[in-house]
């Protein structure tokens, strides 16, 4: 089969609104993503971007993945869109979720505390900042809102028990996944291709923005490794 009509159906996805992010697009790109040609890696590369940009965890191990792709342009493909598509979130938002997932019966206790007199056991903001100050969870005055916005998913202004759980589960697999991406972006900053050095740069000066210094203990034990 001709690969150009492969490619140019990947192109198509990544100009279709539609097809952007569509987990039936997302399955296509990540077989594509491992094709015998290289314009059709490229190709299923930017579809993998829109795929990981809606929050498809494959779609971000597929572009993973191709770091160690053969071709110089797919390798620095993999790791531009990587840098886009991976949040950065400060390093304090990190912090916050690491002590209420490892305080979390403490967290959930509130919904009694609070929400007991309530059809439904729901807690406002105010009670949610209230409540962290009662059991020793440390919130930056500026930031719980934020924070509880985050933990909020439907954004009904009102935080349920179940939504709790899920969020400190979901930015526990988050910043896990994120680890897993800086790892291997890190990794590409001694790639053979300067092309691809210097992308890998670029990757980790975005990655290692707003607060989050994730990359420097790893980037110092490369150097004290290699001494």
């Amino acid at each position: 089969p001709d690969p150009r009509k492969r490619e140019m159906c990947l192109w198509g996805i990544t100009t279709l609104p539609k097809g952007r992010g569509d987990p039936r697009a997302v399955a296509v790109a990540c077989v594509m993503s491992c094709d015998p040609a290289e314009s059709v890696r490229e190709a299923a590369v930017d579809a993998l971007q829109y795929g990981a940009e809606v929050g498809e965890e494959r779609a971000m191990k597929a572009l993973v993945a191709r770091l160690d792709d053969r071709s110089t342009i797919v390798r620095q493909r993999a790791v531009e869109a990587l840098a886009v598509v991976t949040p950065v979130r400060e390093e304090w938002m990190a912090g916050v979720f690491g002590e209420l997932r490892s305080r979390s019966q403490d967290v959930m206790s509130l919904f009694e505390l609070y929400g007991a007199h309530r059809a439904k056991k729901q807690l406002s903001w105010r009670e949610f900042e209230s409540g962290c100050r009662v059991i020793g969870v440390h919130l930056p005055p500026r930031g719980t809102k934020q924070v509880f916005n985050v933990l909020d998913s439907d954004g009904n202004g009102w935080l349920e028990p179940a939504e709790l759980a899920e969020a400190i589960q979901g930015e526990a697999d988050r910043q896990a996944l994120d680890n897993e991406v800086l790892e291997a972006v890190v990794d590409k900053l001694e790639d053979p291709s300067v092309v691809v050095r210097a992308a890998a740069a670029r990757a980790v000066t975005h990655l290692n923005r707003g607060g989050d210094r994730k990359a420097v203990p790893m980037l110092v034990g490369r150097i004290q490794r290699s001494l």
